[in-house]
């Protein structure tokens, strides 16, 4: 799935404000039981930038070039849109919850 965030990043001691897209593949938790044929280990979650933009006075500038300079800082921002979207999924979670129980 193609996601894409905005990201702060450290470039020649100048922060400067850019848009990253990247793939995500959520985690796939591992079967140890049963069968060897139907057991398979655990698949860790996937980020892979693709592109990196900066924009500046309304035009785009396509920074891709730079992504391998800039993995620390992308891995500090896959962290925080990873706790964004699990804190959004929660109040989905009770805003379901509560309307159920209101409704039932």
């Amino acid at each position: 799935m193609t996601e894409t965030m905005k990201v702060v990043l450290a470039i020649n001691e100048h922060e400067i404000e850019c848009m990253c897209e990247f793939d995500y593949t959520a985690s796939v938790t591992g079967v140890l039981t049963g069968p060897p044929e139907r057991c398979y280990p655990d698949e860790p979650e996937e980020y892979d930038p693709t592109k990196l933009t900066y924009v500046l006075h309304g035009t785009e500038y396509d920074i891709s070039c730079l992504l391998p300079l800039v993995d620390d800082d992308l891995d500090s921002s896959f962290d925080l849109w990873k706790q964004k979207m699990l804190s959004e999924a929660e109040a989905l979670e009770e805003d379901f919850a509560e309307w159920y129980n209101e409704t039932y």
